[in-house]
């Protein structure tokens, strides 16, 4: 059975809390690969047994959504917070690509995670 999800403050459906974006379509996407959505490498690592292959993902992610109609977007916004942060802004030209070259694009990366190496 699919889970709904209710989305409260500026995510909110309801026009009293967000007058701008309550009638839009929102897509939730967890942080799963622990590299900003931009690995893609063939091997499996021997050490870890992990599968570094992020940039995977978001392509599918993105090609899927671009068939169920965020093709013809006039507006899009992609925002991420700590390591989804750093995401957003990895990722901010390509997803300006994916869009109508007249869509709004806008990207938002919330508190970004950055190590200082």
């Amino acid at each position: 059975m699919d889970k709904q999800v209710v989305f409260s403050g500026m995510m909110s459906n309801n026009p009293k809390f967000n007058p701008e974006f309550y009638n839009w379509n929102r897509v939730s996407v967890r942080y799963c690969d622990g590299g900003s959505f931009t690995g893609d490498v063939e091997q499996v690592d021997p050490g870890t047994g992990l599968h570094y292959r992020g940039a995977r993902i978001f392509k599918a992610i993105m090609e899927e959504l671009l068939a169920q109609g965020m093709n013809t977007s006039q507006n899009g916004v992609l925002s991420g917070c700590s390591a989804g942060g750093l995401a957003t802004i990895l990722h901010c030209d390509n997803f300006r690509t994916l869009l109508p070259k007249s869509a709004k694009v806008k990207c938002f990366s919330d508190a970004g995670y950055f190590v200082d190496l």
